[in-house]
């Protein structure tokens, strides 16, 4: 009987992880209010791992900025995607000709 009583209470809270107030909650548990995305904008979720650190650190820069981690993360990629579109690279030769000319830096002892 405990182990159906386990699986019915595991049942429950696969139920509560599944429904879209729960997740909601966890995906901006850092107090900010959301930004919807614009109507009609399909969105897709994303799993990402980062250490401890450095969650928090997005957490607290997104709070003084007033947004939810994940909208300040999307915004923070789609900024880096807007410039590697961008970009444009040059050729390995270029880049050493570039070095050569730019003085040494001098440095007081």
């Amino acid at each position: 009987m405990s182990d159906e009583k386990t699986h019915a209470e595991l049942l429950d809270v696969a139920e509560d992880l599944l429904s879209e107030d729960l997740a909601d909650s966890l995906a901006d548990d850092d107090g900010a209010t959301p930004v919807p995305p614009a109507p009609g904008e399909p969105m897709v979720v994303r799993s990402l791992r980062l250490p401890v650190e450095v969650h928090q650190r997005i957490n607290a820069v997104a709070a003084r900025h007033g947004l939810a981690a994940s909208t300040l993360m999307r915004e923070w990629i789609e900024t880096e995607l807007a410039a590697m579109e961008d970009d444009q690279p040059i050729s390995r030769s270029d880049a050493v000709r570039a070095l050569t000319m730019l003085r040494p830096v001098r440095r007081a002892a």
